[in-house]
């Protein structure tokens, strides 16, 4: 019952730290990157791909780790540690430690990432990348 608890703990966490930054115009937002610094392709398909599925995995941990281990593989070098930091929280939940959860830091490096993935890659401003 705690692990799953806790797991939801975090991917609430991650959820609610996503939704502001789908709904800001990112017009005005000066942290968009140059089209010359956009993450690869790969890391904008990784956050494509999680992007789809975060809102129906539900509470198992172990299917975050999966869709983001590819984000942390391909993340570009501005926020790869923010990567890294979100997918060690994510592994840490899936073994059942709750030392991440709510856990301040984590929650600011998971919504660096997702800034950047839906700022950098355009998630909401086109379809899929790479023809998906």
């Amino acid at each position: 019952m705690f692990r799953t608890r806790a797991t939801w703990s975090i991917v609430v966490g991650v959820l609610l730290a996503m939704g502001p930054i789908g709904c800001g115009d990112s017009d005005e937002d000066a942290s968009v990157a140059p089209d010359d610094e956009r993450p690869s392709e790969e890391f904008c398909e990784a956050a494509y791909e999680y992007d789809q599925q975060v809102a129906i995995l539900g509470p198992d941990a172990d299917e975050h780790v999966e869709l983001v281990e590819p984000m942390a593989t391909h993340a570009p070098d501005d926020i790869k540690a923010d990567a890294e930091r979100f997918l060690d929280a994510l592994r840490r939940v899936a073994r059942g430690e709750d030392s991440v959860v709510d856990d301040p830091d984590v929650e600011a490096a998971s919504e660096r990432v997702h800034r950047r993935a839906i700022e950098g890659c355009r998630l909401y401003d086109q379809g899929p990348p790479g023809g998906l």
